[in-house]
């Protein structure tokens, strides 16, 4: 492999597997945009040029990514609801038994046991839901990153270049 300074045309239709920039796709524009900081700044307006829809494609796209986001979300949002409220409902069930005079000393502690571990899985859902949620906030973002730096390469793009490498 030979390392280019900057990426050439011929490099990133190579590397795209594109014939010219008009046949750029959604699905290569992400591939697209992490070639930019490494592209000579012309060849990157002319990419822009041919995809007369750019931005109207990036902002399509990063509405669709977030839109995805925003379901996951919410679909993790009701199930879990639903596990708080399970969580809830023998939380109670618990307590009102721990009322009963009747109970042994050993049946409460075990149920005061099941209460404490009752508690820990809220804990543990809670933290896991807060994971995932910035796993896919770290996507969007990523996403948007990506689309600001196509929009951005008309107003300058690196040419020191430390570029990846291509085959040649």
């Amino acid at each position: 492999m030979k390392k280019s300074s900057v990426l050439t045309e011929k490099d990133v239709l190579r590397t795209l597997d594109i014939p010219d920039f008009r046949h750029l796709t959604k699905e290569k524009m992400m591939e697209f945009a992490s070639m930019l900081p490494y592209m000579d700044k012309e060849v990157a307006k002319k990419a822009l040029e041919q995809f007369p829809n750019f931005s109207n494609a990036a902002v399509s796209m990063f509405k669709e990514y977030s839109d995805l986001a925003k379901n996951a979300l919410q679909s993790d949002n009701i199930n879990n609801q639903r596990v708080y409220d399970l969580i809830d409902s023998i939380s109670k069930s618990m307590q009102e038994l721990l009322k009963q005079p009747e109970l042994s000393f050993e049946n409460k502690q075990i149920i005061m046991a099941n209460l404490l571990e009752l508690k820990n899985d809220a804990i543990r859902l809670n933290e896991s839901t807060k994971k995932h949620s910035m796993k896919i906030l770290a996507i969007v973002f990523s996403i948007l990153g990506a689309i600001i730096m196509c929009l951005a390469c008309v107003l300058g793009v690196n040419s020191k270049g430390n570029g990846p490498t291509i085959d040649t």
